[in-house]
């Protein structure tokens, strides 16, 4: 028998185009599908989620600012007779759980659970670095699109109070809980077969996924599956490797960053990209409560493809404008990478905010990811003015602007 609306729910769905119910894996939760009118022009299906009391709402603002290609939007929350009801995007496709079952119980192989995996690590990582948990870190929140894109869902809506969330976060969203319960789920889905046939390997390797602390140690653990599979009892092999340093000589604005190698002392290696950044404009001073743009210029200075998959800020003033990822840059060529700022809930004052660029080009100053891949880190200030103070938002700088090295 159907569950019927209640007077509240009813007034918040007339305010979506099409709203039917859906089946949620979340015991106790309402949910509906339908239409956003604030997004009429593209018709943007959007799943709506009830929440019982309104004690989420902070969680649910936070939630408001994690705009990332791996973390599914959350668009916006309404409060409606003493329940919490929060808007997100809608992902066509399948959840972890739902991809990987399979006849007789078969597993993914390594390559495949990393391919899987390792953009929600990407998610965690940017959603910790703004101090945020997720609170529900679960197969079911794990969503695979078209083309096996990889999103990490419902940082607003997830409970971890809830009977299969408790053994992980014992009742609290934080960033531990987060680490815990990513062990756990790679735990869920080791392979069986090759050097994870042995149960005695796959205990082995689920005591040292256990024993992970970081994200760095997640992921080092994660690209190194088959060699600590392989590793005999009490090898040394069966240690994960550990995190690289992180970067540093953060960029300052304005100045010309040379991330991948030191100019002119050394020159690029051939066959490979090198990553050069500057950022498009001066310090932006804002009016208090105001916005404006921003705009990172990078260049590829090497002799092969420079192939940027994940661009993250650090703070919720500073948002990367929709753009398509992976982004390639030619040798020699450049491309300007736009973000928004806000300063709707800044006070007088300055503020600095890091932006992270995940690219397949290495050398000085870049946290290598392994696989291939490098984490590039840079700088931005701005400045809130006061009210009634007269400020200067951002704009664009004139063409050229690189103090490119000489040949």
């Amino acid at each position: 028998m159907p569950i019927e609306n209640t007077p509240s729910d009813d007034l918040v769905l007339s305010l979506f185009d099409g709203a039917g119910p859906v089946e949620t894996p979340t015991p106790g939760i309402r949910a509906w599908l339908g239409n956003d009118p604030v997004a009429a022009s593209d018709k943007r299906p959007v799943l709506l989620k009830r929440l019982a009391g309104t004690a989420g709402k902070g969680r649910a603002t936070e939630a408001l600012a994690l705009i990332h290609p791996q973390i599914v939007r959350t668009r916006r929350w309404m409060l409606e007779g003493g329940n919490l009801y929060v808007v997100r995007d809608v992902i066509r496709g399948k959840n972890l759980r739902q991809l990987l079952v399979a006849p007789g119980g078969a597993r993914p192989g390594p390559e495949l659970l990393r391919r899987l995996l390792m953009p929600v690590l990407e998610a965690l990582e940017f959603a910790h670095g703004q101090g945020m948990a997720h609170g529900g870190i679960s197969p079911e929140n794990v969503l695979v699109g078209e083309g096996v894109t990889v999103y990490l869902s419902d940082f607003a809506t997830a409970d971890p109070r809830a009977p299969h969330h408790v053994t992980a976060y014992q009742g609290a969203a934080t960033i531990p809980g987060d680490i815990k319960a990513f062990g756990r789920m790679v735990s869920a889905y080791l392979p069986t077969t090759g050097p994870f046939a042995s149960p005695v390997v796959r205990g082995r390797l689920e005591g040292l996924i256990s024993r992970c602390d970081t994200v760095a140690d997640l992921r080092a653990t994660l690209l190194t599956l088959e060699n600590l599979a392989a590793a005999p009892a009490g090898g040394t092999a069966a240690t994960p490797p550990p995190p690289q340093p992180k970067p540093t000589g953060p960029m300052a604005p304005w100045e010309h960053a040379r991330f991948g190698r030191t100019f002119p002392h050394d020159a690029p290696p051939k066959g490979a990209p090198t990553l050069l950044c500057q950022l498009g404009e001066p310090t932006p001073r804002l009016p208090q409560g105001g916005g404006g743009a921003l705009s990172l210029i990078v260049r590829n200075e090497g002799d092969a493809p420079l192939v940027i998959r994940m661009i993250a800020t650090q703070h919720a003033w500073l948002n990367v404008r929709p753009m398509e990822l992976p982004l390639t840059i030619k040798p020699m060529q450049s491309e300007r990478i736009g973000f928004f700022l806000s300063a709707a809930r800044l006070t007088p004052g300055e503020y600095r905010s890091e932006i992270y660029l995940s690219s397949n080009a290495g050398g000085k100053g870049a946290e290598d990811l392994q696989g291939g891949w490098y984490k590039h880190t840079c700088e931005v200030r701005i400045t809130v003015e006061p009210p009634g103070k007269t400020a200067t938002a951002a704009t664009p700088p004139p063409s050229g602007g690189f103090r490119l090295r000489s040949r």
